[in-house]
């Protein structure tokens, strides 16, 4: 997501997340900054910083959860777009409505680029885009069972798995 932000001319392009295994692959990936919401207590306030504590002209939620959702309403700016792309089928307690209301704040739901593959092939085929970084686990067919397993659960750190269908 933040290459492709990149490439349609964003700037100040930034992930937070938990993980520092996960923030270097971003900042190797080209990210302009990266923060890890756990070791500091006051992330949301020292991230907003980066905009003169206006907020950022689009929030995109990658995480899938409601912590991370709420995070992304309270940091985009005024007339400011949040687009939830995590995966999450929780209900949404604490949604601060006067938000909407006040910062006439717009959200997006996004399913995965629907519609979009034939441009994302052709990004891949012009190597527009790295996605080596992304794929942590890589699987035989006769492992395919194991590899649902893995993404399903979140094991070992996975970000993306690959199952390949020649097992040479």
């Amino acid at each position: 997501m933040q290459q492709l932000c990149k490439l349609a001319g964003a700037k100040d392009v930034g992930m937070v997340g938990t993980r520092d295994s996960r923030l270097q692959i971003a900042k190797d990936l080209g990210a302009d900054f990266t923060w890890n919401n756990r070791q500091d207590p006051d992330w949301e306030k020292n991230v907003l910083e980066r905009t003169g504590n206006v907020g950022f002209d689009i929030c995109i939620e990658s995480s899938g959860t409601v912590p991370a959702l709420l995070s992304a309403v309270r940091m985009v700016k005024k007339g400011g777009t949040v687009v939830q792309f995590g995966t999450s089928f929780n209900n949404i307690d604490g949604l601060p409505q006067k938000d909407f209301y006040s910062k006439e704040i717009s959200m997006v739901g996004s399913k995965g680029g629907y519609g979009f593959y034939p441009k994302a092939v052709e990004l891949l085929e012009q190597k527009k885009v790295k996605i080596e970084p992304l794929i942590t686990h890589r699987f035989p067919l006769s492992e395919v069972a194991r590899a649902f397993e893995v993404m399903d659960k979140r094991l070992d750190n996975v970000m993306r798995a690959v199952v390949y269908c020649n097992e040479e």
